[in-house]
């Protein structure tokens, strides 16, 4: 009798967050300059989320690692996010949040140093 006002659910619904990778587990977004990174890090304690930095390699300056992982108390199962992004341009800092199981990582790039060299044309400074 109780099990019959849950059939809509397994009808219409499937989904499983333990030991299924997820397809979709992140999207970047550039936005006013910057560059937005969503992670779902749902079941994750946000204080078990760690985000650094890495020294990257000649087609990535720098790498952002996102992970963590939490045992639920009730399950005894673990709940992980372990990634690694490739940056193209360098980084100069990265602020981040987490909400309703979703990590934000706002990261912000270097300006570009431009080399202070000075051309002229020679024929438009003789005359």
């Amino acid at each position: 009798m109780f099990a019959d006002y849950f059939d809509f659910l397994f009808d219409k619904y499937f989904f499983n967050r333990c030991g299924i990778y997820d397809m979709h587990p992140f999207r970047a977004v550039e936005k006013d300059g910057k560059l937005v990174v969503i992670l779902n890090t749902l079941g994750v304690d946000p204080k078990d989320i760690h985000v650094e930095a890495e020294q990257g390699d000649y087609y990535y300056p720098q790498y952002l690692k996102i992970s963590g992982k939490t045992i639920n108390p009730i399950t005894e199962e673990e709940h992980s996010v372990n990634m690694r992004f490739g940056i193209h341009k360098e980084v100069s800092d990265v602020d981040w949040e987490n909400k309703d199981g979703l990590t934000y990582l706002e990261v912000k790039f270097a300006e570009p140093i431009k080399p202070k060299i000075s051309i002229s044309n020679k024929k438009l400074l003789t005359g």
